[in-house]
């Protein structure tokens, strides 16, 4: 029996290479000339379309190899574009956290700018005592004379945080934090408490800005750990 077998040629390499990306056999971080495939499948699909339209005979196995390798080329950009996404959607999350932890060290700062330069012009927060502050500006004041009383010597601890996207523009974090070293109007220092807020973040010109902060306490009234 006589066998003979050849090397792979420049296009088949490429499609059994997308072949198996696309089917989950091999994983890339990333893929240097994925963009060719274009080309390869463009060629493949030109030369079927022209054979079918003047009337050639092609065989089964040349039409099958030409869909396949079509359904291929459909597949490996949805796993591209997806990819893609993917790769966007931590990096948003990771920005957005990281305005957030920008948020908390202006705050442990005390210095007002800092800690309110995040929000957009039209922001709005509502504070845990039913304060409600509009704008960056105004929020940038109202936290400033904050500082200057009752939170002198206050400390904010970030406990976690978690983000959903809502659009790829626009996502919510909800983030848990420790406030210690808070003053009540008669100079008593108060016990540190958890707060949980919700934040609803724009992306704008490729930067993630704070559009609405809204603050509550969590189990302000003294309430067990385990109660509802």
């Amino acid at each position: 029996m006589k066998t003979q077998g050849s090397l792979l040629g420049e296009n088949a390499a490429v499609v059994l290479l997308f072949s198996l990306v696309a089917s989950g056999q091999i994983r890339l971080r990333r893929i240097d000339g994925w963009q060719r495939i274009a080309a390869v499948l463009g060629r493949l699909t030109s030369v079927a379309a022209y054979s079918l339209g003047a009337g050639v005979q092609m065989s089964r196995t040349v039409m099958m190899a030409i869909l396949s390798v079509a359904t291929v080329g459909l597949a490996v950009s949805y796993t591209i574009t997806g990819s893609a996404q993917s790769s966007s959607g931590r990096e948003d999350e990771e920005a957005i956290k990281k305005v957030i932890m920008e948020m908390t060290e202006g705050f442990n700062k005390h210095d007002a700018k800092a800690a309110t330069r995040m929000y957009t012009p039209d922001a709005d927060l509502i504070t845990v005592r039913g304060e409600r502050y509009k704008g960056a500006a105004e929020m940038e004041k109202g936290l400033a004379a904050i500082f200057a009383t009752r939170a002198k010597n206050a400390v904010l601890q970030t406990l976690s945080v978690s983000v959903r996207s809502i659009r790829p523009d626009v996502a919510l974090a909800h983030v848990t934090n420790e406030l210690s070293g808070l003053v009540s109007p008669d100079g008593q220092q108060l016990p540190a408490h958890q707060e949980l807020s919700l934040r609803v973040l724009v992306k704008e010109n490729g930067t993630w800005r704070v559009a609405a902060f809204h603050n509550t306490m969590l189990r302000p009234f003294g309430a067990p750990a385990g109660s509802k």
